[in-house]
């Protein structure tokens, strides 16, 4: 059948695909856990991102319902009903109250300031 010489060249062969596809599968291991790395990678910056908007979109809101009540401070509403109607705590309102009290008779007393400068 086969002389000496072709079948040690027949075992070599063999032994130099095995030795190929062994690399070759080494290989597509690591392209696939590269890939999975790189999806990884990516859902976490999604889920990083959509964390982000929504607490930004969640303090915009907290944002708008703080100057609603303001402004409804601003002229006289009860601060219960203000709570209630922005969502915003009794605690906050109370704050709130408190920061545009400050903030008025800051404004009112630099208007007599000026005023007094004239």
């Amino acid at each position: 059948m086969f002389s000496k010489e072709e079948e040690l060249d027949y075992k070599e062969l063999k032994r130099k695909l095995a030795v190929y596809d062994e690399m070759k599968r080494i290989e597509m291991d690591r392209i696939a856990l590269r890939d999975q790395e790189l999806d990884d990678i990516k859902e976490a910056e999604e889920r990083a991102y959509q964390e982000a908007f929504e607490e930004a979109f969640k303090k915009g809101q907290e944002e708008v319902a703080e100057e609603v009540a303001r402004n409804l401070l601003k002229e006289g509403y009860e601060i219960e009903w203000i709570a209630e109607v922005t969502g915003l705590s009794k605690e906050q309102m109370e704050k709130l109250r408190e920061t545009n009290f400050f903030c008025l008779k800051i404004n009112r007393d630099l208007k007599q300031s000026l005023l007094s400068r004239i």
